[in-house]
């Protein structure tokens, strides 16, 4: 039984650390601003963490399909004009987008945006990045989809 145990928890790490990117330097006070706007709770703070790794990874994000780069789109509800500044600050502080383009409602609530993004400097594959960024939105606890292509 505790083999099977050992498996499953193996298993459990590796995937969670393809759902990591690379942890770039001052993300904790980064976080920290962003959990701030957002008051999440320590679980969400946790997991929201653990979305990074200190590791040094080498991988291949070169395909047939994706060269180095990631086009993805989000949108989602923010209750706050300080979560979508801190939010889109995160965003383009963490991705360094080549290209980024985002949009209010008229109501401000309604946020929505495009990032075109390096893959090699996430050290993260495209599929593994589309996953990423699902569980980064739903850790946020935010109202939000997002589409990868």
């Amino acid at each position: 039984m505790s083999n099977v145990n050992d498996t499953n928890a193996r298993s459990q790490s590796t995937t969670e650390k393809n759902l990591q990117i690379r942890r770039p330097a001052a993300l904790g006070r980064r976080l920290h601003k962003l959990n701030g706007a957002l008051k999440l709770e320590q679980s969400n703070r946790e997991q929201l963490k653990s979305l990074f790794s200190s590791e040094t990874k080498t991988i291949s994000v070169y395909t047939s399909l994706v060269q180095n780069e990631v086009a993805f789109s989000f949108w989602g509800c923010v209750k706050t004009d300080e979560i979508r500044i801190k939010l889109l600050d995160f965003l383009n502080w963490l991705f360094n987008p080549r290209v980024y383009m985002t949009a209010t409602s008229r109501s401000k609530n309604f946020l929505e945006g495009i990032m075109i993004v390096g893959l090699n400097k996430l050290e993260i594959t495209m599929d593994a990045f589309e996953s990423w960024i699902e569980c980064f939105f739903v850790t946020l606890q935010m109202s939000a989809g997002t589409l990868v292509f």
